[in-house]
């Protein structure tokens, strides 16, 4: 499953975070980022915003979350949790 939207959360924007650095998407509705030659198994799970590089394997029922990464980035660069 390919979520596109935060039902969760207040604030519904949605970041990438790649290489270490977030980008904002302007946009309240975005899916994921899918690399070459990447699988994503039965019943995953990725959130809004996610980047899967090439090759990258999710397992079956595994979740892909870049919401702690974000949060951890934003520390680091001295900025409220996004």
């Amino acid at each position: 499953m390919l979520a596109n939207h935060f039902n969760e959360r207040t604030d519904k924007r949605i970041m990438v975070v790649v290489d270490q650095c977030i980008h904002e998407t302007g946009t309240l509705k975005f899916g994921a980022f899918v690399g070459d030659r990447s699988r994503i198994g039965a019943n995953a799970v990725t959130t809004p915003g996610t980047w899967l590089p090439r090759g990258t394997i999710v397992p079956r029922l595994g979740l892909v979350d870049q919401v702690a990464e974000r949060s951890r980035l934003a520390r680091l660069a001295g900025r409220m949790e996004v």
